[in-house]
């Protein structure tokens, strides 16, 4: 972590996500807002987006707020989504 900013992986997919779990990332305490760079990310699949919003939980869940800087053009309306107080998981079906 540089300058309080995470610096993210060109692709945020199953690999890269078992590589930042080994840096420790989940053992850092949560004690301010965190900032994650998106400058170098040009692929998310799944486990990338389920990563961000564990993270974004967490962080959020502390009191705090998760901050994606130079996010790529064709990620900013999942970035935005991610940046709202309020993640919804999905509708319930009436028949459920």
């Amino acid at each position: 972590m540089e300058h309080d900013v995470w610096r993210l992986p060109s692709r945020l997919n199953a690999l890269s996500i078992n590589r930042l779990r080994q840096k420790s990332l989940y053992e850092i305490a949560v004690s301010g807002d965190w900032f994650f760079d998106l400058r170098e990310v040009s692929e998310i699949d799944q486990t990338g987006l389920d990563w961000l919003l564990a993270v974004r939980n967490r962080v959020v869940g502390s009191g705090f707020r998760l901050f994606f800087l130079n996010t790529p053009c064709q990620f900013s309306r999942i970035i935005r989504l991610l940046e709202r107080d309020q993640i919804y998981p999905g509708r319930r079906s009436a028949n459920a």
